[in-house]
């Protein structure tokens, strides 16, 4: 009856797909082989098991190495991909100071050029501003010129005027200057 409850368990064990299973029906198959006494079987069962015993270690080892090996490429993806979230952040930091420079140079280009045009403007005032400066120059030189002239033309007519009036004012002077010293011996006319 042991015998054939285990080919059922046999049955089952295909049909259910459970490997374990297999190691432990083995193990039972080589103890009732041992127990009716036939050695030989029992032994043939015991060597299966051990066999089967040995491949599942294999298997359990293989998976473990496995999940060593996952676990392994797993920290080093995770590993690279910090290393890669790091140098992505630091290319981000990177472009960041590349904008910042490259907008401090653009302000500072377009702040030369604005000094640029003020200075040019205020040459083109100032050069405005000398050309009417010397204009406005040119005509008090030329007024000075005149007035000069008026004032030689005035000089010559008072020097004029004057020689023209010393004659009389010195007769008159000289009249006066008889009559006062002499007034007291005049003649009442």
């Amino acid at each position: 009856s042991a015998e054939r409850h285990l080919q059922k368990a046999d049955e089952l064990i295909d049909v259910v797909g459970i490997v374990m299973l297999r190691l432990d029906l083995l193990e039972k198959y080589a103890l009732l082989a041992e127990k009716r006494g036939n050695y030989a079987k029992a032994l043939f069962y015991q060597k299966q098991f051990k066999a089967f015993a040995d491949s599942m270690q294999d298997i359990a080892n293989r998976q473990q190495i496995d999940e060593m090996q996952i676990k392994y490429e797993s920290e080093k993806k995770s590993l690279e991909n910090d290393k890669l979230r790091e140098q992505d952040f630091l290319n981000q930091k990177i472009i960041r100071n590349q904008q910042l420079l490259g907008l401090v140079i653009l302000v500072s280009l377009m702040f030369m050029v604005l000094f640029t045009v003020i200075i040019f403007r205020s040459r083109q005032k100032l050069r405005r501003s000398f050309r009417i400066l010397k204009k406005l120059n040119a005509e008090v030189v030329s007024q000075k010129e005149k007035l000069e002239e008026a004032n030689e033309t005035k000089d010559k007519m008072f020097s004029i005027v004057a020689h023209d009036l010393r004659s009389p004012f010195s007769a008159l002077l000289g009249l006066l200057d008889l009559m006062t010293s002499d007034y007291e011996t005049m003649a009442d006319v």
